[in-house]
């Protein structure tokens, strides 16, 4: 086994997700974005700066380069000028469907989908005319499933259309079992024959496609590949919780209880990525839904073993870090 430098004071990445407590909390982001960390800011929602006005002015004022991933509704042009002239490295807008009837089918009461092209789209066209086409990326992206399979092709001509330099496809994370319905993990043969489709399409544009591999034959229980998230970043929700990356039951601590600073170099920290890589990683970890092998059953039904994943903050008082520490000593 391979083991990683114990040694974790380095630059690293802090995702946070605004939310209600963004504002009024003490332990918000910005309390540990300093510039010494070369730190990465990345909102999950501009809403929020709609719900709690502030908000994005705040994110810019703090200085640092950051992404920004939203579902289109509120970016409007006032926020697009506030971006264009912020230190934003790209933005990203999550979709469900390439038309209208698919997008509001899968996205329940959201706001129709030309309303949000039309707002992408004013983005875009204010990117090219402020000469910012090679400085601030634009991507789209979606979760596949086999409600908006048959929309891929069609998804590629849209960021076409737009101007996206990107097009981003995952895989739908069947977190309920009412979802298992939807998984491409069930339709494997049609998703691999789609894909080498659309990777062929995209190619003759020249387009940049970010995928997920084609199904094997194989079906195993806990194939993954290498993570280096708990070296390269960490995600922060709007009350404080910090976690290792976004897959839940990874809460490793509070900054109502802590600094980032000994979070990030506690020793529970330092357990959790002795252990990621290794032959007997954390729980949530075998099943990993980002970094599984497309032949990892778990990764794309996660709900059937989630009731197995155990949390590293729960452990944080126990004697467990020393234990597996001294095990792979």
């Amino acid at each position: 086994m391979t083991r990683m430098a114990p040694d974790n004071r380095r630059k690293g990445t802090w995702h946070y997700v605004g939310g209600e407590c963004a504002q009024a909390c003490p332990s918000r982001a910005g309390a540990i974005l300093e510039s010494r960390y070369g730190v990465t800011f990345v909102d999950a929602h501009p809403w929020a700066d709609s719900r709690w006005p502030g908000e994005l002015d705040y994110l810019i004022s703090l200085g640092v380069p950051y992404l920004v991933t939203t579902n289109g509704i509120e970016l409007s042009a006032e926020r697009t000028e506030k971006l264009l002239a912020s230190r934003l490295i790209s933005l990203n807008v999550s979709l469900d469907g390439a038309t209208e009837e698919t997008h509001r089918r899968i996205r329940r009461g959201s706001t129709s989908l030309s309303l949000v092209l039309e707002n992408v789209r004013y983005f875009a066209n204010r990117k090219r005319a402020a000469d910012f086409l090679g400085n601030i990326g634009l991507s789209l992206s979606l979760v596949m499933m086999r409600s908006n399979i048959h929309e891929l092709i069609r998804f590629v001509e849209l960021g076409l259309e737009i101007g996206a330099d990107t097009i981003c496809f995952q895989h739908l994370q069947a977190y309920e079992a009412a979802l298992e319905e939807e998984s491409l993990w069930f339709d494997k043969n049609r998703f691999n024959a789609i894909r080498a489709q659309v990777l062929e399409f995209a190619a003759q544009r020249g387009i940049k496609i970010i995928m997920p591999g084609a199904f094997s034959g194989k079906v195993e229980t806990s194939g993954r590949r290498v993570c280096l998230e708990p070296w390269r970043s960490a995600l922060i929700t709007g009350n404080g919780d910090v976690h290792v990356c976004c897959v839940p039951t990874t809460k490793i601590g509070n900054l109502n209880e802590e600094s980032m600073e000994d979070i990030w170099n506690s020793q529970r920290y330092q357990d959790f990525r002795m252990a990621v890589n290794s032959s007997e990683p954390p729980s949530q970890c075998r099943s990993c839904p980002f970094l599984g092998a497309e032949s990892n059953m778990y990764g794309f039904l996660p709900h059937r073993v989630m009731h197995t994943w155990s949390e590293p903050y729960l452990a944080r008082n126990s004697s467990q870090g020393e234990q597996l520490t001294e095990s792979m000593g």
